[in-house]
């Protein structure tokens, strides 16, 4: 939990620099109905953004204050502070990334030659093997350190530039080549050189021209896909063969025996695989029809639920239920249940809301209904797991009682364990109290609705 006075010190040091910049707070403020949760995913996508604008490149002072805000409230989030906290979190967060991309649109003119260089290093795949991933994050940094220069040198600037298009080149090489350069380097440790000299040497030969293709032809994938194509083919050959000279007992073929094995068999193969041909085709038409069939089916769930959910919202009022659709199942969060402190007998005021939930399950026709109770944080866990677990079954024997079919119910008791929100206060702590009705449809798959992911809005 982040304590008051680590977080005073986030506080003086976003006001240190914002009075050295600005003299005014890089702050929005946020609504005070916002839901936390929701605005930190929308924070998450907007920075997830920034960093495909080159935001942390062209202005990376004013981004990584905005991610330390947003690293600040997903932890205060985890910690169950307060709203008004960690909304305070996202404010500074949504005030640094503004500035950022104001920042960035500034000096975005003066280096979009480089912008340009090191998106291409990005989309050729230089991020995806560990020698270019780590080429390219020093010559972010080296961008960062100009990025704010008012004047910088012309030679660091293009030394930048070919250095970023350097690295796409690279990135184009390694997608299109490392595994051909893989497989070649295991042949030489495997003795290539002495076993499968002639064919070692035509792989080396092929693999070199293939580099130098793609070199001469980096945004012309016609250019160089026959020669990739055929560097592939010889170090995959190159592999075969010398598998094929060695033989049990320390025995060895010769290189012209074993590459006229390795062409037999592959011949047989080929014919094998021609006679074979039609009855490949006619499992995908089988393949393709049972998943036309499929998909029908489960847009022809997806309506009813949709349907179910709709109208199961209708049924009950603000304060007795939210119903949610998480995946292929209905959630009815119970809002109304108002079971007397420490008890787990159902009140006469609860029956009327209980008797919808029965309706809605039996016109779902479910596979199988979960019930779970939920209890605040007032009292130790033992105590507060029994007593949810108490509260689950209740209800559970309502259903049973009022006709529904006691195989397809389980019951789950959470204790405290999944709140939706603060307990620090008397509103949080009711809200926490309260019964989750989780109706699986007979069409959905048996997950276990007491995973993370059934709760909507979980802290």
């Amino acid at each position: 939990m982040t304590t008051s006075k680590s977080k005073l010190g986030l506080a003086l040091v976003a006001g240190l620099f914002v009075g050295a910049c600005a003299s005014k707070s890089y702050k929005v403020d946020m609504p005070a109905t916002a839901v936390p949760s929701e605005e930190i995913s929308r924070l998450d996508a907007d920075i997830n953004s920034g960093f495909a604008a080159h935001y942390d490149v062209l202005a990376p002072k004013e981004f990584g204050k905005a991610q330390s805000w947003q690293k600040e409230a997903k932890s205060d989030l985890a910690d169950g502070e307060s709203q008004k906290e960690i909304l305070d979190d996202i404010g500074y967060a949504r005030g640094y990334l503004a500035k950022a991309k104001q920042e960035a649109e500034a000096r975005q003119a003066r280096f979009q030659g480089l912008i340009d260089a090191r998106q291409m290093a990005v989309n050729a795949g230089a991020r995806n093997f560990p020698k270019q991933r780590a080429r390219i994050g020093k010559l972010d940094d080296d961008f960062r350190d100009i990025s704010d220069e008012r004047e910088f040198s012309t030679n660091t600037y293009n030394r930048l530039q070919n250095a970023y298009l350097d690295l796409e080149l690279q990135g184009i090489q390694a997608t299109q080549l490392d595994a051909a350069q893989a497989r070649l380097a295991g042949a030489r440790r495997d003795d290539a050189d002495s076993n499968t000299p002639k064919i070692l040497k035509q792989a080396e030969l092929d693999l070199t021209n293939a580099y130098n293709l793609v070199a001469a032809n980096r945004h012309n994938p016609a250019g160089y896909k026959a020669a990739v194509d055929r560097a592939n083919s010889s170090t995959v050959l190159l592999v075969d063969v010398l598998a094929a000279t060695k033989r049990p007992g320390g025995k060895k073929l010769s290189e012209d025996v074993a590459l006229q094995m390795v062409m037999q068999n592959r011949q047989l193969a080929s014919v094998k695989g021609q006679l074979t041909e039609v009855e490949s085709q006619n499992q995908a038409l089988s393949q393709n029809l049972s998943t036309q069939q499929a998909a029908l089916s489960q847009a022809e769930a997806n309506q009813k639920l949709n349907a179910a959910l709709e109208s199961a919202r209708k049924e009950f009022g603000e304060n007795e239920a939210d119903v949610y659709r998480q995946g292929d199942r209905l959630l009815i969060r119970l809002k109304s249940m108002n079971f007397a402190s420490g008890r787990s007998d159902l009140p006469q005021t609860a029956l009327p809301v209980l008797a919808k939930v029965k309706g809605i399950a039996s016109e779902l026709n479910p596979e199988q209904v979960v019930i779970e109770g939920h209890t605040d944080a007032t009292g130790s866990a033992q105590i507060n797991q029994q007593l949810s677990q108490d509260r689950a079954q209740a209800v559970a024997e309502y259903l049973e009682t009022s006709g529904f079919e006691s195989d397809k119910i389980q019951t789950v008791g959470q204790g405290f364990q999944k709140p939706i929100t603060s307990n620090k206060t008397k509103a949080g702590r009711a809200a926490n109290r309260r019964v989750d009705v989780i109706i699986v449809p007979s069409h959905a798959s048996s997950k276990s609705s007491t995973e993370e992911n059934m709760q909507p809005d979980a802290m």
